[in-house]
């Protein structure tokens, strides 16, 4: 036993001797030296000139926005239904659409419930399933089966619109285009890539995410006609800002990634960790 034992300390003394050349020293306390200047340029190009620029043209981009979303609805909503609205957001104008929306039927409330139960059971039984995609979709099971409930029992008391739900939408867009360049601004700045990759990166994501932002506006409105409101929380909550801070993630994962490989895994150019 006692042979053992020692042949077992021995064993782990090496094995620890081994290891303990990849152990990275602690960081408590440790200072990233940066070049302030190309930290002033990087914010001021990354952070500042975006927003400020957002601040001045938002009103027309929201605009175009409108405009184009009008006339792709035009095709299965009648013009006379979709209107223009404009109204004051942030000392300036904002633009959103202004279109007609129905309540759901029982019948269809029903339907709904038991599509979400039978499917919200499927997932929970799946011993394959994934939890990432498995999470996300009771969620927005769970979310249907609530507002079917809610215009079974409380139809009447539903205080929502199309119009209501558009002006919020687009102005939960436009605070979202400001936040992004602030975001990335501090979560690039101490990653070993010049301030030209940087600063493509964060006008890449906020042109992508107003792209995206009209193509859900013009799916969301469709919908909220040809369906009902009952989809309006899930829309929201489930398909609108948390899925642009999913994107901000899923992009910045890829960069990460990128750079990654462009320095060849160097730890030694990751300067806070090394």
């Amino acid at each position: 036993m006692r042979r053992n034992l020692e042949k077992e300390q021995q064993q782990s003394i090496s094995e620890d001797r081994i290891k303990k050349p990849l152990i990275y020293l602690h960081r408590s306390y440790r200072k990233v030296v940066t070049n302030k200047w190309h930290w002033f340029v990087y914010v001021l190009i990354g952070l500042i000139i975006p927003d400020i620029l957002l601040y001045i043209y938002f009103p027309k981009i929201t605009a175009l926005l409108s405009g184009f979303s009008a006339e792709v609805l035009a095709e299965s909503i009648s013009s006379e239904f979709v209107e223009i609205v404009v109204k004051p957001f942030l000392y300036r104008d904002v633009s959103y659409l202004a279109t007609p929306g129905r309540f759901p039927t029982i019948n269809m409330s029903l339907i709904t419930i038991i599509v979400s139960v039978v499917l919200g059971i499927l997932v929970l039984w799946n011993k394959n399933k994934v939890k990432p995609p498995a999470i996300w979709l009771s969620l927005v099971l769970f979310t249907h089966i609530i507002s079917a409930l809610y215009f079974i029992i409380w139809p009447d008391f539903f205080p929502y619109s199309s119009d209501i739900f558009s002006e919020l939408y687009i102005k939960t867009e436009v605070a979202m285009w400001f936040i992004i360049p602030i975001v990335l601004t501090f979560a690039l700045i101490y990653l070993p890539s010049n301030l030209v990759g940087k600063t493509t990166f964060i006008f890449f994501v906020l042109i992508y995410d107003i792209v995206f932002a009209c193509f859900r506006y013009i799916v969301f409105l469709y919908l909220l006609n040809k369906l009902s409101f009952m989809f309006m929380a899930g829309m929201y909550f489930l398909f609108g800002p948390l899925i642009d801070f999913f994107c901000i993630v899923g992009f910045y994962s890829l960069y990460i990634n990128w750079i990654s490989k462009s320095t060849d895994r160097d730890i030694r150019k990751w300067n806070w960790l090394y």
